[in-house]
């Protein structure tokens, strides 16, 4: 399943992303240590991170990625 935005576009979809940003996240521990401690993450600077690592996302996306774990 494709998604707007580019997702689509890019051959990406929307399960190929939530995996390459879960993966991303197990693989900072610091950041993943304060997800399953339920510790604040500041949202704009993950997807900062996410996207230098090689991440297709977007703040929306990550958002809805966030709130749904």
């Amino acid at each position: 399943e494709s998604a707007p935005g580019g997702y689509g576009a890019a051959g990406i979809t929307i399960k190929e992303m939530e995996r390459s940003l879960a993966a991303f996240i197990k693989g900072k521990s610091e950041i993943y240590e304060k997800m399953l401690l339920m510790e604040s993450v500041d949202a704009d600077d993950l997807l900062s991170l996410a996207q230098a690592g090689g991440v297709k996302c977007t703040r929306p996306r990550l958002l809805a990625y966030l709130e749904s774990q």
